[in-house]
């Protein structure tokens, strides 16, 4: 059911627009003098988001799942058809939206047109905007206060943050947060309640690895935190995979659209009807495992189940007595139909919200998240990310993992997360997952 305007709380967007922490701060270290040594400083940007650590929902595994240098503003987030989608649930509910331009100490061209753009993408997409606005987070001008609450009492407020990476990169983030917060500050002493702050990134930050190794795939590109802090809820740290194309849809569960009650429970985890339970946890395990390339099952649970082989089609004869050859030929099918089950399985890709995790952490079904860039596409699980070459961009591609000189191949498979940055090509020891994988996004 939907919920009144009265009783739902606002949703408060904040989008910086790079991670500020990785190699590209380097470019902006100064170098000093600390008795009479020349030491090299980089910028600490690491701490400006502590804040939001000790208040919020932290989503550890949040990937962009469109980074591609011609993207529009909302592509990242899931396009045109989200963005109707959440146009068409606000204005059903008679709410309203804001769209806000943060910075702190520079102005910046390219982000006044990307702003402006952005405004018309909004109006083209319908979105019931009340007010667009631009703030230096520095000035505490009194003549734009009216205009400051006006913004911040729309239902929606969309805040577009922009700091320059340079030296005084960590004093203009932690402007923008001052400024964010004491805005949340002044919803609850006027009596409203508090509002939904979600934060995150468009973009990630540059690592590089060392040679002779190379990255498949940036992940810190793609790799970037979400921070959801609810109007009530624990803080937590969440590793179930989410990805850019989750946010809208969590936005409307929040804002209480049609829906929202089915949204914001946690999905079904997939259970066979076979019999399953009549095997203990270890053996289904043992099952799942057996069922990757290159890995058998051990000899200790092969001697368990009478060392059957899952791939024979009849029984070795035994002394054993009638009964128990009925019992281990059960107990083999059950086996052969667990692994076929489990190579069966197809991770669901759709976006979903993420309210039911805010606050109270679960266990969540794998999924599949699929992510584009520039002359490649993927396909993203909680184990492995399959990278695919765009044939007709692939000089875009920079892939070479290991040092080989070999060609270049066509699609790149990694193991997660294990693989941090996506070094270890380990496609033709799992060439049935990459095969399977490859499938789901073709």
């Amino acid at each position: 059911m939907t919920e009144t305007n009265a009783t739902v709380p606002a949703v408060w967007v904040l989008i910086f627009g790079r991670y500020p922490i990785g190699d590209e701060s380097r470019e902006a270290a100064k170098t000093q003098s600390i008795d009479n040594v020349l030491v090299q400083t980089v910028p600490d940007t690491a701490g400006i988001f502590d804040r939001l650590d000790l208040q919020s929902t932290c989503f550890e595994q949040f990937m962009l799942q469109n980074i591609r240098s011609d993207a529009e503003a909302f592509d990242v987030f899931g396009g045109e058809a989200a963005c109707l989608r959440l146009a068409a649930a606000m204005m059903a509910n008679d709410q309203t939206a804001s769209l806000i331009r943060l910075f702190g100490g520079h102005t910046d061209l390219n982000a006044d047109a990307e702003f402006e753009a952005m405004q018309t993408t909004l109006q083209r997409y319908q979105m019931p905007l009340r007010s667009v606005v631009k703030r230096d987070c520095r000035s505490e001008a009194e003549t734009e206060s009216d205009i400051i609450d006006q913004a911040y009492s729309a239902s929606l407020v969309w805040m577009e943050a922009h700091a320059n990476l340079s030296s005084d990169s960590a004093v203009e983030y932690d402007q923008i947060l001052d400024f964010v917060f004491e805005q949340l500050q002044h919803q609850t002493t006027r009596g409203n309640r508090c509002p939904i702050l979600i934060v995150t990134f468009r973009s990630g930050h540059e690592h590089f690895v060392r040679q002779p190794l190379s990255c498949g795939i940036a992940e810190n590109r793609i790799h970037v935190p979400l921070w959801i802090r609810p109007s009530h809820g624990h803080v937590c740290r969440v590793q179930a995979l989410a990805g850019s194309f989750d946010l809208l849809p969590t936005i409307a569960t929040f804002l209480g659209s049609a829906g929202a009650s089915d949204e914001a429970c946690p999905p079904d985890v997939p259970s066979k009807d076979r019999g399953t339970d009549s095997i203990s946890p270890d053996a289904v395990s043992q099952v799942k495992h057996a069922s990757l390339p290159g890995h058998p099952l051990p000899c200790s649970e092969a001697n368990r189940w009478g060392a059957i082989e899952l791939n024979s089609e009849e029984d070795t004869p035994t002394d054993q007595d009638q009964t128990s050859n009925v019992q281990r030929n059960e107990e083999k099918e059950l086996i052969r139909t667990s692994v076929q089950d489990v190579q069966e399985v197809t991770p669901p890709a759709g976006p979903r919200s993420l309210a039911f995790l805010c606050g109270a952490p679960q266990v969540c079904p794998d999924r599949l998240l699929v992510l584009r860039g520039d002359g490649w596409k993927a396909a993203r699980t909680e184990e492995f990310l399959l990278v695919l070459a765009n044939p007709q961009e692939s000089h875009c591609v920079q892939t070479e993992s290991d040092g080989d000189s070999s060609a270049e191949p066509s699609r790149r498979l990694y193991v997660k997360p294990e693989d941090l940055f996506n070094i270890n090509d380990v496609s033709r020891t799992y060439a049935t997952t990459a095969d399977s994988l490859a499938r789901m996004i073709e």
